[in-house]
């Protein structure tokens, strides 16, 4: 009938759309085993090893034996009215729940930031972003203990609580530091 073959076409349509826009999370899972510009490593307590693949938009799961485990799209919730960002993740970290804290690039040159800091359940799930703007990360790390967010911008150290708060900055001026590239925190904190 008439109206069947108008459903399936919209059916068809809607699929065609979905396919073209989601095409950055489609192509990961085709390639599963390659990466395109790993950039970012942490290690769970159990030995699962979560690094930032930065080309294809994902932080991959693998254990130690380099068997793959999973992956996780990095996309940014809430900074459009319609659709999800996905975002070039180039630093990763584990927090005192066992959840990813991710830095990366936005795809697009239209929000109000060029970067996100995201947070992920190891299963996936998208548990939210630390609102904050920044010129140009470099790493993060966690405080487990104070439960505090670490990023390293440029040159300076910011210290942030869970909901967006500075609780320190420190200036690298301040300490002789000229280029920092990384970051950690050590079981004082």
């Amino acid at each position: 009938s008439a109206w069947r073959r108008s459903f399936l076409q919209l059916v068809f349509g809607l699929c065609i759309a979905l396919a073209l826009y989601n095409v950055s999370s489609i192509l990961p899972q085709l390639e599963q085993g390659r990466f395109n510009h790993p950039s970012g490593v942490c290690v769970s307590a159990n030995d699962v090893f979560f690094i930032a693949d930065e080309g294809n938009r994902r932080i991959k799961a693998i254990n130690s034996t380099g068997q793959y485990l999973g992956q996780i799209p990095t996309k940014v919730v809430g900074e459009t009215e319609f659709w999800h960002l996905s975002m070039r993740p180039f630093a990763v970290t584990l927090d005192w729940e066992g959840h990813l804290w991710v830095i990366g690039q936005k795809d697009s040159a239209t929000v109000s930031s060029r970067f996100a800091i995201t947070r992920y359940a190891t299963d996936g799930k998208y548990l939210g972003k630390l609102s904050v703007s920044f010129e140009n990360p470099r790493d993060i790390a966690v405080n487990i203990d104070r439960k505090y967010v670490i990023i390293l911008d440029g040159c300076d150290v910011w210290v942030f609580s869970l909901d967006g708060r500075v609780e320190r900055l420190i200036k690298c001026a301040d300490f002789g530091w000229s280029n920092p590239q990384h970051i950690t925190v050590s079981k004082k904190g």
